[in-house]
């Protein structure tokens, strides 16, 4: 169901992409109402589908160093589309920030769910 929307939000942005590149005047008000909001929820829901796989792979009994190999793999394809995204015409590095974001986030939690557990 996620990688729907995900594949989804995805072509909404490639869609608006395409708009902008034809328009003689863009502002920050029509980028701050009309694309970063896409931005943001394309990030979290890319983040969001990298746990889900993470879950999936947890949730069939696979083995610890099968688990490390999926969460790498990840981590990898997580970097790898934010650099992608940065790298392209007219980037606004919104969506590797919210990938970093969720990245340093879930190490964070994990860290105090680790040092309470003791």
């Amino acid at each position: 169901m996620m990688l729907f929307v995900l594949v989804s939000i995805i072509g909404l942005l490639i869609s608006q992409g395409k708009i902008i590149q034809h328009m003689e005047i863009y502002t920050w008000r029509e980028y701050w109402f009309l694309k970063f909001p896409f931005e943001i929820l394309c990030g979290w829901i890319i983040a969001a589908f990298a746990v889900n796989v993470n879950i999936l792979v947890v949730f069939l009994n696979a083995s610890a160093e099968c688990q490390v190999i999926f969460a790498i793999i990840l981590l990898v394809g997580l970097y790898a589309v934010g650099v992608a995204k940065s790298c392209i015409k007219q980037a606004t590095h919104i969506i590797p920030l919210v990938m970093a974001w969720a990245t340093v986030s879930t190490e964070q939690n994990e860290m105090i769910y680790l040092y309470f557990e003791v």
